[in-house]
Order: C-alpha cells, then sequence, then structure tokens
C-alpha cells in the first residue's frame, strides 16, 4: 500500500507539472527520471492511474488549451502552437485535425459563427 500511495503521489506531481509547464517543451523520460522512475515505470503507472499514456495526457492538455485560446482570444494559430507547448504550427495543426476533425482555423470560425 506504501508503495501504491508513493505511486499516486508521484504522478499527481507528475500531473501538476506538466499543467504548470504546458507551455514549455521537456522531455517526459527526463520529467521520469526527475521523479525517481524509469521512463517505462512512470509510463505504466500514469497508465494504470489515468487511464492514458502520459504522452497522450499532455497533448489532451495542450489541445484543451488551444481550443480554449482559439475561442476566446485573437492569436494567430502560430502563436497558439507556441504558447500550447506545440513544437511547430504544422504538429499542431496535424493533431487538432486529428482531435477535431477539422483544422484549428475551420474550429474557431465554426465556433464564433454559433455563437452569433
Amino acid at each position: 500500500t506504501s508503495n501504491k500511495n508513493r505511486s499516486v503521489r508521484i504522478i499527481a506531481r507528475a500531473r501538476a507539472y506538466m499543467e504548470m509547464n504546458i507551455s514549455c517543451q521537456f522531455n517526459l523520460d527526463e520529467l521520469a527520471k526527475g521523479l525517481g522512475m524509469s521512463y517505462t515505470s512512470f509510463n505504466n503507472h500514469f497508465k494504470e492511474q489515468i487511464g492514458i499514456s502520459p504522452i497522450r495526457f499532455l497533448r489532451n492538455l495542450r489541445l484543451q488549451k488551444a481550443k480554449y485560446q482559439l475561442l476566446r482570444t485573437h492569436n494567430t494559430i502560430k502563436e497558439i502552437a507556441r504558447e500550447c507547448g506545440f513544437t511547430s504550427t504544422e504538429y499542431f495543426c496535424n493533431s487538432f485535425r486529428n482531435e477535431t476533425g477539422m483544422s484549428p482555423l475551420t474550429f474557431r470560425e465554426q465556433k464564433h459563427l454559433k455563437q452569433l
């Protein structure tokens, strides 16, 4: 049980770190090492507790932030990609399209039209 509690605390710290540093580029392997775990162990514990991999969790966080910014700011797609921690605008647009079925610009335009 103490190992389980330790694991829960570690994954909570990992989630908090990801949420606070969403705009930054960071390596999940380095995060795992900083938490005293191998990446494989970190990945397994994370999936067990959260239900998805840490990579997927981080990408979902970034996409949620991007959706918010698309609807609430006039920032360019390039600015939003950078502020949400994507390595390139192209990677952001591809990830966004894979997740939503539409480009970030189409998402912004459709949501704004619905609000009128």
